[in-house]
């Protein structure tokens, strides 16, 4: 089951790479953006720069997280406390740069945290 959850939470982390993508010049409805959100309209062009820091503060803990509950490394006893910092990251990043789309990302970071507080 480890194995499963720590996949999972290494490709959930992976998708939030979607931010770094060009936006498609034909799809208006594309949800990974920094720069069309409230957030965006209150601070300007500096919210590409905090969204990117964020984006990748939940990559990195995401995969680290997933990694550690595998076993990968000799650090797996951090794997609760990335997953955790990385699911309450990603809630505020997807807060900060909402689109309606984003539900369902919003939804898994809930469940995370739920079955993390579980764990603990």
């Amino acid at each position: 089951m480890n194995i499963i959850f720590g996949l999972f939470l290494i490709a959930h982390g992976l998708v939030h790479g979607l931010y770094f993508l060009p936006k498609p010049p034909n799809d208006p409805s594309f949800p990974f953006f920094f720069t069309k959100s409230w957030f965006a309209k209150r601070v300007g062009k500096s919210s590409i720069i905090i969204g990117k820091v964020l984006t990748s503060i939940v990559m990195a803990m995401f995969v680290l997280s997933g990694l550690f509950l595998i076993g990968i490394s000799s650090f797996n006893y951090l794997w609760l406390t990335f997953a955790m910092i990385a699911a309450i990251t990603s809630e505020f990043l997807f807060l900060l740069f909402w689109h309606k789309w984003l539900i369902i990302g919003f939804a898994i970071n809930l469940v995370i945290v739920l079955i993390l507080l579980r764990i603990i």
